[in-house]
């Protein structure tokens, strides 16, 4: 029974991704004011309840390894180590740029890793401003759910996360099943 799940939240430099992994993973409600850039990649953890609906028996929480990656193209050579044991994406871009280039991490991340868009969210995070509104997804991720955010209404980031947490678990719990019965249909 898997009890730990990775999930990389990935974007271009200097979007927020930061600090919405610190608002996930409880480490930090507020967001600093001056900027410092991700190195690499910053591991949080936390731990959730499985959803009711899918709880297997005995199971309390679930390990959650939030993965802060980098968006600067130098570190793009680590990306193949940010995506090993990866179940889930999050997407950061900035919400007031008319045309994010996210083909590249598009690329690089779930078609890479074999994801279903149900696997993935994406945020167009306004830090400066309030959401719009009209948001269009960026192409490359027209099938992944969009979530206009800000750290002034932080809710609906912590509701998309808990769907993406429940999504990815339901997958993981069919997976699971479906290779125990393998297992034993193969023993007949």
């Amino acid at each position: 029974m898997q009890t730990r799940m990775k999930i990389i939240v990935i974007g271009p430099s200097g979007v927020g991704k930061t600090a919405i992994s610190n608002l996930i993973s409880g480490h930090s409600q507020t967001p600093s004011q001056v900027y410092h850039p991700t190195s690499g990649v910053r591991i949080l953890e936390l731990e959730k309840e499985p959803p009711r609906a899918n709880r297997q028996a005995g199971e309390s929480t679930i390990q959650i390894e939030l993965w802060d990656c980098s968006g600067d193209p130098r570190y793009e050579k680590c990306w193949s180590a940010f995506r090993k044991e990866a179940v889930g994406v999050i997407f950061v871009y900035d919400g007031e740029d008319p045309r994010p280039d996210m083909s590249n991490f598009v690329a690089n991340f779930p078609q890479r890793m074999g994801l279903h868009p149900s696997q993935c969210i994406a945020f167009a995070h306004y830090k400066n401003s309030k959401p719009k509104g009209n948001v269009k997804p960026p192409k490359g991720i027209e099938r992944v759910s969009l979530y206009e955010t800000s750290m002034d209404n932080t809710s609906n980031i912590l509701m998309a996360f808990d769907k993406l947490f429940g999504m990815i678990y339901s997958i993981i719990m069919e997976s699971q099943e479906k290779a125990e019965n393998q297992i034993i249909s193969n023993r007949d």
